[in-house]
């Protein structure tokens, strides 16, 4: 079964969406090398707040990427009747849900560079980001099993 038509388009659509977060989030390691290069001993803008957060946004950057699977669940449970101008918008949503999750670790971790100036960590988090991005980015066997077998995900 291929993807034909108006759903093509909107896989294309969907496909275009997640590289343009992916380029936008690739954004922040500019921002932090120019920072960085401007100031080579940033210490950020309150490291005590740094210190204090941290276990915090380490805690929610690892939790809420682990959540996608029940959010994509969530957003992709369907009533046996829906048409697949509906699905396709559920599926598109719950794609654009996953990926705009994927990046808050690296949003995170560029607020930790703000406060505290942890590049390091800031590094990691971005690549955790970009890893789960690479493991839920929108593939069109996703699509059509989706479509196929009425979204049992």
């Amino acid at each position: 079964m291929g993807l034909q038509g108006e759903l093509k388009q909107a896989y294309e659509r969907c496909v275009t969406l997640s590289w343009a977060m992916v380029a936008a989030l690739l954004v922040y390691p500019l921002v932090v090398e120019i920072m960085r290069l401007q100031n080579v001993s940033f210490e950020g803008f309150s490291p005590q707040s740094a210190a204090r957060v941290k276990d915090l946004v380490y805690g929610l950057a690892v939790i809420l990427p682990l959540s996608i699977r029940s959010i994509r669940r969530a957003v992709l449970k369907r009533a046996k009747s829906s048409d697949i101008q509906v699905l396709t918008r559920n599926i598109l949503m719950a794609t654009v849900i996953t990926i705009s999750v994927s990046e808050i670790p690296a949003l995170l971790g560029f607020v930790m560079f703000l406060l505290g100036g942890l590049y390091k960590e800031f590094y990691i988090a971005l690549t955790y980001s970009l890893l789960v991005i690479l493991i839920y980015f929108p593939r069109q066997s996703q699509w059509e099993m989706l479509l196929g077998k009425g979204f049992i995900y």
